[in-house]
């Protein structure tokens, strides 16, 4: 059925409201750290449109097999649900309950934030409405204490291993997790993403990257980034 122009228009006019959110509610970081010594972290949330938000916050982990299946993971988020005014700025605080996740290595959780988005009163008069939430999620790397070694080494200290042809293992023997900025294996510039869910390799862990080719002998060159998202000096491998 073909839509009357008005209405089409107003379907758009909606959706790219809503979408647009995405640029205009935000988080502070894209990333935290939880250093088992904190009482809690403080993420902050910005509303700068001219709209009303509904939040609601939580810790999940999936996506990490080690803790996934755990539904009961010890994080408090405060408050999990709250009213956001338009141009506001609120926080969420993420608290650990103290014990649960393992205390040799570091452990990976997401924090959720979903901005639903409240009707202007120019939209409640529109009869066809199309209105998206938008769920942004961040990694909460958990740092217990006393972890031997340092993450700075853990960069250096990855080991990079050819399986065939085209495909490359890069193996972390530490208890930090290791964010990857940048690959480079014989050449070929690997794409780094959270859509290929590439961009970490866990503690005690592996990662293997598919190439075009990767004879015997060719180089591996790779940067990483810390907690402060600054990145590290080159570092390289021979296959």
């Amino acid at each position: 059925m073909k839509l009357r122009p008005f209405i089409a228009a107003a379907i758009f006019t909606l959706t790219s409201l809503s979408f647009s959110s995405y640029a205009t509610v935000q988080l502070s970081a894209n990333r935290a750290y939880y250093h088992a010594k904190d009482q809690d972290i403080n993420i902050s949330v910005k509303n700068a449109e001219d709209r009303e938000y509904l939040v609601q916050s939580w810790v999940d982990a999936k996506g990490n097999p080690q803790l996934e299946q755990n539904m009961q993971l010890p994080f408090i988020v405060s408050p999990p649900l709250f009213h956001m005014g338009n141009k506001s700025e609120a926080i969420v605080q993420v608290m650990y309950a103290g014990e649960g996740l393992p205390t040799d290595r570091e452990s990976l959780v997401w924090l959720n934030v979903k901005a639903i988005p409240a009707m202007t009163d120019g939209e409640k008069l529109v009869k066809t409405k199309v209105m998206v939430a938008v769920l942004t999620r961040i990694k909460v790397f958990y740092r217990p204490e006393n972890l031997p070694g340092n993450p700075e080494d853990a960069v250096s200290a990855l080991s990079w291993k050819r399986e065939s042809n085209d495909r490359v293992t890069v193996t972390n023997n530490s208890p930090y997790y290791v964010v990857m900025n940048k690959v480079l294996i014989n050449n070929e510039a690997l794409k780094i993403s959270i859509e290929n869910n590439n961009t970490v390799v866990a503690p005690h862990g592996e990662q293997t990257y598919k190439v075009k080719s990767a004879p015997a002998g060719s180089k591996v060159v790779w940067t990483a980034m810390n907690e402060f998202s600054v990145t590290s000096p080159e570092k390289t491998a021979t296959l």
